[in-house]
């Protein structure tokens, strides 16, 4: 993790994530001024910067969703596009899921590397 520390998470399903950001070789940067847990990867891809963000939020109590999403170009504009999302329910995630979807950040989202656990869609609200 680059830039400021992130402080640690009294909600256990968010505080493993935290770790598995924490542990990742690619960097990950904390945004403290977005709601929820906001990182983006500071990995370079081929061809530029990487846009690559993760949102970790809790829409209820038990349930841990991390979305994953790029801001969009225009510099006015306030659009996100979603790249998926991994819900967590009740109890940690296995440690593999966590590093398919930083691996997959890290990638610039790249189609090829999306894996199985990022579902398509995100049946709740996120935070800006």
């Amino acid at each position: 993790m680059v830039g400021a520390p992130m402080p640690p998470s009294s909600d256990p399903l968010t505080q493993s994530f935290l770790d598995a950001v924490a542990t990742h070789a690619a960097a990950f940067e904390w945004d403290a001024t977005r709601a929820g847990v906001d990182v983006r990867c500071t990995t370079a891809v081929a061809g530029g910067a990487n846009r690559a963000r993760l949102k970790a939020f809790l829409p209820k109590p038990g349930t841990l969703v991390v979305f994953l999403y790029k801001d969009s170009n225009v510099p006015f504009s306030d659009d996100r596009f979603s790249y998926g999302a991994l819900t967590v329910k009740s109890v940690p995630k296995d440690a593999a899921d966590y590093v398919a979807i930083l691996d997959y950040a890290a990638s610039g989202f790249h189609p090829e590397r999306r894996p199985d656990c990022a579902k398509r869609t995100v049946p709740f609200t996120v935070p800006k």
